[in-house]
């Protein structure tokens, strides 16, 4: 199975989304309408308001996140069908997600207990974010399945990454009973999305985001076929359409949405994300630019990057004060990606390594399949 390159630079992209979020946030005027408060002046207007805030729209990043990982780990199960290893599968899969998880959980509390919190900084999210640690938030943060602790906020999507690679198999029943009709599956995923978002329940709203992923990989061959059919306009349209939908809730806010349709609009993002995976793969424009060497790069490190990112833009932003919030923006950026290639080289690979090893072993361990059962 060749590995979609365009899939890897689309993850690097949005990493990088969500590091331009956070960096943001320490701005007063950029935090405060993620807070219900009001935005003030132009600049902070077209990068809240208009199709711009794609550029730090950072919830928007995660959910592509999902359908990424809903994509990329239902293809090998599809393309092996009944051989696919699960007892390796297991280990190797949370060996991945919970070793760099508790190396990032270290070097938040390292940054916390080193950079003090407690100066006046203007930005509420700088604000709320936690000066101290206790046991149990650490605790939840190792874990992540009972809940977060808060001492790495970007963990919270980390333990439904975990809750799907749990319950992978359930999904791909579903994928596999259901492969001719994988749009029904996307469609009836993106409407538990909806009343998932309509009766607050996460479970809901969030899980199926990754079903949108592995009903992608599903009619991966649908997705391709449909996309070359298109003409080059219609090409670009659907990624337009694929933006739009993106930025969504906050584009309605600019016409008076009742503040309950907007938090429905949630729903669309869900959608925008998955189109914008298909947009990937059918678009020769846009897969190609995400093939490129810097997004194949922030792909590479796209992992690492989300995991240690934002204990270091906060520090920064403590440390040099709120009057040098673009200098510690600048410091910060930078220090997050060169400690990714770090944290990449020195404990993302290493925890691979010692997945594959725990895999080869189980796999050892298995029944051969006879010869029926192959063919």
């Amino acid at each position: 199975m060749n590995r979609l390159r365009e899939l890897d630079g689309l993850r690097g992209l949005a990493a990088l989304i969500v590091l331009i979020y956070h960096i943001s946030l320490t701005y007063p005027s950029l935090a405060a309408p993620y807070y219900a408060q009001p935005v003030e002046g132009p600049l902070a207007f077209a990068l809240t308001y208009t199709p711009l805030h794609l550029l730090r729209d950072g919830r928007m990043a995660v959910y592509i996140f999902f359908v990424l990982s809903g994509l990329v780990l239902a293809l090998p199960v599809l393309a092996r069908g009944r051989a696919y290893p699960w007892l390796a599968y297991y280990p190797q899969r949370l060996i991945r997600l919970y070793l760099p998880v508790w190396a990032a959980v270290a070097l938040g509390v390292a940054l916390i207990a080193l950079v003090p919190r407690g100066a006046e900084m203007g930005s509420i999210w700088l604000e709320s974010a936690p000066d101290t640690f206790g046991a149990t938030q650490i605790a939840l943060d190792l874990t992540l399945v009972a809940g977060v602790g808060g001492v790495v906020s970007p963990l919270w999507t980390l333990r439904w990454e975990v809750l799907f690679s749990l319950l992978l198999p359930v999904y791909m029943f579903l994928a596999t009973k259901f492969r001719r009709q994988w749009w029904a599956l996307a469609l009836a995923s993106l409407i538990l999305i909806g009343v998932g978002f309509r009766l607050d329940n996460e479970y809901l709203s969030i899980l199926p985001m990754f079903m949108l992923g592995v009903a992608s990989a599903a009619g991966l061959d649908d997705i391709r076929r449909s996309g070359e059919a298109l003409k080059p306009r219609w090409r670009g349209l659907l990624l337009i359409c694929a933006a739009l939908l993106l930025v969504s809730p906050w584009l309605a806010q600019l016409v008076s949405v009742p503040g309950g349709l907007v938090g429905h609009l949630r729903v669309a993002v869900a959608a925008g994300a998955m189109l914008t995976v298909w947009c990937a793969i059918c678009v020769p424009s846009f897969g190609n630019l995400l093939k490129a060497r810097p997004f194949q790069w922030l792909g590479a490190i796209s992992f690492s990057l989300y995991l240690i990112h934002e204990p270091i833009v906060i520090a920064s932003a403590f440390w040099f004060g709120a009057e040098n919030l673009i200098l510690a923006g600048v410091v910060s950026c930078f220090s997050s990606l060169l400690l990714a290639s770090v944290f990449l080289r020195f404990v993302e690979r290493p925890s691979h390594r010692l997945a594959l090893l725990v895999g080869r072993l189980l796999k050892g361990t298995l029944p051969q399949p006879s010869a029926s059962a192959t063919r």
